[in-house]
């Protein structure tokens, strides 16, 4: 018993220390600017003129949006080993000599917990009126282009033109028969973006840049 008691105890420091250093690896990667990671290809699904793509690896377990070309299809091919480094708003995926942009985010607080945070001692959530039309459907997923100004409280760029992904839920349905609705910011939790309609709040998924073959703000929607 004392052997293997013995034996726990090491088996718990080593856990401990492998745990701390992954902490600190993946802390120097998000204070880093230009830092990069190898990740792995989860998950590809194309929504209007995006791919929205998981990639996992030992720092960096998130969902992007890119732009559906043929080049970012061929780079984030699923299950394919592909490099990640901080470039522009959203990083840039390569393989190969190959390389693809990153438009957006679909994991808003895994990319909110990465970015800096604003001090205030403020108790009250921040809310604005977000103003957009609804610039893409499917069966899946609601894409609303327009101002979401509290976007850029997690580093989203040209927060007065952009565009919002939605679950096409009971919750968020509502909204695609509306113009404006209330946005709330959360600095914790879960859910960092809801839009206000009437009782049941609809959580945003996402938000990601305009691209070529999305309808504009005074376009008709599909």
């Amino acid at each position: 018993m004392k052997i293997r008691s013995g034996r726990c105890h090491v088996a718990l420091l080593w856990a401990l220390v492998l745990g701390s250093a992954t902490a600190c690896e993946t802390a120097a990667f998000r204070l880093n600017p230009f830092a990069a990671t190898d990740v792995r290809v989860i998950s590809v699904e194309t929504v209007g003129p995006y791919l929205f793509s998981a990639v996992h690896g030992t720092q960096l377990d998130l969902r992007f949006a890119v732009a559906a070309t043929p080049a970012c299809a061929r780079v984030l091919e699923r299950g394919e080993s592909v490099r990640y480094e901080k470039s522009g708003s959203f990083g840039r995926f390569s393989r190969g000599d190959e390389s693809c942009d990153a438009v957006g985010t679909l994991s808003l607080a895994g990319w909110r917990d990465g970015q800096p945070r604003r001090r205030s001692g403020a108790a009250v959530v921040p809310r604005s009126t977000a103003r957009y039309e609804v610039a893409w459907r499917d069966a899946s997923y609601i894409l609303l282009r327009g101002r979401f100004p509290l976007a850029s409280r997690i580093g989203v760029p040209g927060a007065f033109d952009v565009v919002a992904v939605l679950p096409d839920d009971e919750r968020c349905r509502p909204l695609a028969t509306r113009r404006d609705a209330s946005l709330e910011f959360r600095p914790a939790g879960s859910d960092p973006f809801r839009l206000l309609s009437g009782n049941a709040p609809c959580v945003v998924e996402g938000f990601a840049m305009p691209v070529e073959g999305l309808p504009g703000p005074s376009a008709p929607a599909q």
